[in-house]
């Protein structure tokens, strides 16, 4: 039986936005359930489950349910994300970033300090921990406006009221798609692998009919699918660091694809070593089918 997968946000808005991130890497391979992180101590950790928040969310929800499945998923605006704001913002030009909590709208600015060059002051603005008056003023002096897409793309909490009548007519606003970083993502890829590891070998142990032997196969096949994808997806979208260069095209990061291609061929080799084990099960089972020792009739 799979897990649920149970993604925590401070808001629906978040959980949204990580439930997108999960289906991304694993499809719907796995049933995956929004929650609240202030719902947390809620859960039921002896559940079939593994639970899912940010770096920020993390030590509250990490309180409450078992420490070896729960893991952080650390979100990072996507590459091409940074080489639109080198091109579309000028050098030195103030930078607001809106977002629902002021620790997440300085994390955000820290990434982006980290990938941004040029001396600019930023702002965050935080409609969940500031009075409306002092987040409304701010809003009503941007030129430039940033932020996950989820709080400031096409028909997000910015577009609407009271927020978008105190927007200037010339603002620019520029969300933010995130990804999940490598390095969370492999922690999950990997614990979630090694599970399903452990239930095909248990499959197998008790396959004892061919057709038996020949779902458990479909299913190894299913699972060296799943897992290979998680993980290119994984390193394509959340490994690259591109430097902030004006002019400077994207690029997928065929270097860190091909240093980190020993961990795809590591779940790759494990699950096939079942799938082999199959195969020869399989062909002993035809070959004693056809043995004399097994046909009556000489």
């Amino acid at each position: 039986m799979k897990p649920e997968l149970v993604v925590f946000g401070t808001s629906p808005l978040v959980s949204a936005e990580l439930h997108t991130a999960i289906r991304r890497l694993f499809g719907d391979t796995y049933p995956v359930r929004e929650a609240l992180t202030e719902d947390a101590a809620g859960e039921d950790p002896e559940k079939d489950a593994c639970w899912i928040a940010s770096p920020i969310q993390y030590p509250h929800v990490s309180r409450f349910l078992p420490k070896e499945r729960t893991f952080l998923l650390d979100m990072q605006p996507a590459a091409e994300f940074f080489l639109a704001m080198t091109a579309r913002v000028p050098e030195g030009a103030p930078i607001s970033v809106f977002n629902n909590r002021k620790a997440y709208a300085e994390r955000f600015i820290g990434q982006m300090k980290d990938r941004i060059r040029g001396n600019h002051p930023y702002t965050a603005i935080s409609y969940e921990d500031m009075p409306e008056e002092t987040v409304l003023s701010p809003l009503g002096k941007a030129r430039y406006i940033t932020g996950a897409s989820c709080f400031t793309g096409e028909g997000s909490i910015l577009c609407e009221s009271p927020y978008k009548e105190s927007l200037p007519k010339d603002v620019s606003i520029l969300p933010a798609s995130r990804v999940p970083t490598f390095d969370s993502s492999l922690r999950l890829i990997l614990a979630l692998a090694a599970r399903r590891e452990r239930e095909l070998k248990e499959l197998l142990r008790k396959a004892e009919s061919p057709d038996e032997k020949e779902i458990a196969r479909e299913e190894i096949a299913s699972a060296i699918q799943c897992f290979e994808r998680a993980c290119r997806i994984a390193l394509l979208e959340g490994a690259s660091r591109l430097p902030a260069k004006e002019k400077e095209t994207y690029k997928p990061p065929a270097k860190e694809l091909e240093e980190n291609a020993e961990l795809i061929k590591i779940i790759r080799g494990r699950l096939r070593q079942q799938a082999s084990a199959i195969e020869k099960a399989m062909q002993n089972a035809r070959e004693e089918a056809i043995s004399p020792d097994n046909n009556p009739h000489p």
